[in-house]
């Protein structure tokens, strides 16, 4: 009765449901097992459902259960543990290979990953759930349009599956088609209300595509006053951004902070928030905050970087770029950072060797580009700068973002039109699926035939 109310989503019924059972019988694996389901992951569920299969072992759904409830309390290695065990016990158990699958994703362990996708192939390898755990390797190891085709394949034979559904639109949201991300997301949404994760990236695809106030109503079944669903939150504070309110897009803000006190990033959405308005010494403040909550990640170091260079402060933003390199020496912005100030200062050459070396950690750094790119043109090498882009190109010529900032040199360098739309053939035959790519060439042509 208890799992029937459950599948009904009937939580609070079937919770009474549970303790029933548990009140004629304390050891009933299945009344443990769903109560645990119900809980947040922590020591005490975690240890309920042990005792349990102390008692019965030979229970692969409670192992299972218990791989999920320690993924949730941060400890992997004996989720892996008891993910193995469950799959012993029943070898042809497809969750049991997806969620050790999945957990191979978690740790970015794509050679991990693709023995478990091989294992999972070997169970069932016309699944949907197969598709879409080819989606996710292939999007782990960025390549994106294979990625895509894993997840279309998905929805061929299982058009209302919420994996698929979820991750169709995941590969369709980084691929900057926000319109068919939202499309598959509603259809997601319309099925299960529920999906906190799916209306999240729902009202996300909507703010791209300017849709603010059906952004807003997306979001606004997961704002109850007592959410402490951070994504959730960080969403509704970039909406009231966008609707230029920012007091609300503040409080937003820090109860993102309160939910995810760890999490550097929402006090530098705030800092920046604070900045706008003026607010520098109070911006700052945040920043430190997050610094010393945070005492490994360089992140607020960087944004104190830009915060001092916008005061002039240049002595300031050298200290706190030097913080940053001691914490994420591997990190490229940290030189950009470095070389940022040297130009600043008119130290040409120290600042063109930080920018190289930015390039050095990433190649396709576009930041550090742009600054080389911009520093070749003021020298009158046009060509030079040109390069910089097409050698990423030659590379990767999925990169669109470079492939749009040499289309901006190149109309600003006074490339012909030939020139120019030859350029963006290229470019689209190289990233069809680049809806950006398409919109800047149609632009060239409505203008200039």
């Amino acid at each position: 009765k208890g799992d029937a109310l459950f599948a009904k989503k009937m939580p609070r019924e079937a919770r009474l449901a549970y303790e029933e059972a548990l009140a004629l019988d304390a050891g009933n694996p299945t009344a443990h097992f769903g109560l645990a389901r119900m809980s947040r992951p922590s020591p005490e569920t975690i240890k309920d459902v042990q005792e349990v299969l102390d008692a019965h072992p030979k229970l692969s759904a409670g192992w299972l259960l218990l791989g999920y409830l320690l993924v949730g309390d941060g400890n992997s290695a004996e989720a892996e543990q008891a993910f193995e065990k469950a799959l012993a016990l029943r070898p042809n158990d497809i969750r049991s290979s997806v969620a050790l699958f999945e957990l191979a994703l978690v740790k970015r362990d794509a050679s991990g990953a693709r023995k478990r996708l091989d294992k999972l192939k070997g169970i069932a390898p016309g699944a949907p759930r197969t598709s879409v755990a080819r989606a996710q390797l292939f999007f782990l190891e960025g390549q994106l349009l294979e990625a895509r085709a894993a997840a279309q394949d998905a929805l061929k034979y299982a058009p209302d599956d919420p994996v698929a559904l979820r991750t169709a639109a995941q590969m369709e949201f980084e691929l900057s088609n926000y319109a068919m991300a939202a499309r598959l997301l509603q259809q997601l949404v319309a099925a299960d209300p529920d999906q906190a994760d799916g209306r999240s990236l729902l009202a996300s695809a909507l703010l791209n595509l300017g849709q603010i106030e059906d952004a807003e109503k997306a979001i606004a079944p997961l704002l109850v006053p007592e959410s402490s669903d951070a994504r959730a939150l960080r969403i509704a504070a970039e909406i009231s951004i966008a609707q230029k309110n920012p007091a609300k897009a503040q409080d937003l803000l820090r109860r993102v902070i309160k939910a995810d006190p760890l999490n550097p990033e929402p006090r530098v959405a705030l800092s920046r928030l604070l900045a706008r308005q003026r607010n520098v010494q109070q911006a700052l403040a945040e920043l430190q905050e997050a610094a010393a909550k945070t005492p490994n990640s360089a992140v607020p170091d960087l944004e104190m970087v830009s915060l001092h260079l916008a005061a002039r402060q240049p002595d300031q933003a050298l200290a706190a770029a030097k913080r940053a390199q001691q914490k994420d020496a591997r990190n490229p912005a940290v030189e950009l950072a470095l070389g940022t100030i040297h130009l600043g200062r008119g130290e040409e050459a120290e600042a063109r060797q930080r920018f190289e070396a930015s390039l050095a950690l990433d190649g396709a750094y576009l930041p550090a580009l742009q600054r080389l790119a911009q520093m070749d043109v003021a020298k009158g090498n046009v060509s030079d700068a040109r390069s910089r882009y097409r050698k990423v190109l030659d590379t990767n010529p999925r990169n669109e973002s470079v492939a749009a900032a040499l289309l901006d040199l190149m109309v600003q360098s006074g490339a012909s039109p030939s020139e120019i739309h030859a350029f963006l053939a290229d470019a689209v035959r190289g990233n069809p699926v680049s809806a950006r790519l398409h919109l800047l060439r149609i632009d060239r042509l409505m203008k200039y035939g």
